[in-house]
């Protein structure tokens, strides 16, 4: 990420995020227009681009909001105190309505933001993420999409909540499913991954 940029004074600023090289480009592209797609999907609590740019003669993004106050738990357990069922409610909702736009982030444990004040999620970073918009029939295919969905749901449903919700969490997800189920397209490897979950749960709950 590159430097703090002002986006407005009243509700907060955004982070200029600056691609350095060739490699980096395409990332800082890549994340500004999978933002514009999930935001278009309704994927709150999500990071979103207010465009691009140039900084120093290099391609660069906008990204909105820019968190100050923060804390980061990758795939280990959130410890927000009193903010814990209120961060991990949310966290979940944001996954899901991923999911059932038919985003991906094999990574996204690990670009999660917390505010420290009202304990939100914010999910950020999705140089890794993919969309699936159509079924998936290669066989190589599929085995990636299966180790990318059951690495996102595992490590943000299983490993990043605290033990003492995971029952919670179990409830939530079990209502996400019904209320906002994944897209056609990722839901059998949603169903394959919630069964090894399930399995965890079962010893942890």
């Amino acid at each position: 990420m590159g430097g703090n940029w002002l986006f407005n004074s009243t509700s907060g600023s955004a982070i200029l995020k600056v691609a350095k090289d060739e490699s980096s480009q395409k990332s800082v592209e890549k994340d500004c227009s999978f933002a514009k797609k999930m935001e278009a999907a309704g994927v709150q609590n999500a990071m979103k681009c207010l465009g691009s740019c140039e900084s120093g003669g290099n391609r660069a993004a906008a990204l909105y909001p820019f968190l100050q106050n923060k804390e980061e738990f990758g795939p280990n357990p959130i410890d927000l105190g009193q903010k814990n069922r209120h961060a991990v409610g949310m966290m979940l909702r944001t996954a899901w309505q991923m999911l059932h736009g038919g985003f991906v982030n094999t990574d996204q444990a690990n670009n999660v933001l917390y505010s420290l004040e009202t304990g939100d999620p914010l999910f950020i970073d999705f140089g890794r993420a993919v969309q699936v918009t159509k079924p998936v029939t290669s066989s190589i295919k599929k085995r990636r999409l299966t180790m990318m969905v059951r690495s996102m749901i595992y490590d943000l449903v299983i490993a990043t909540v605290p033990v003492n919700l995971c029952q919670f969490a179990r409830d939530t997800v079990q209502m996400l499913q019904k209320d906002m189920p994944p897209s056609e397209f990722v839901a059998p490897f949603v169903d394959e991954a919630l069964e090894v979950v399930e399995r965890r749960w079962e010893q942890i709950c």
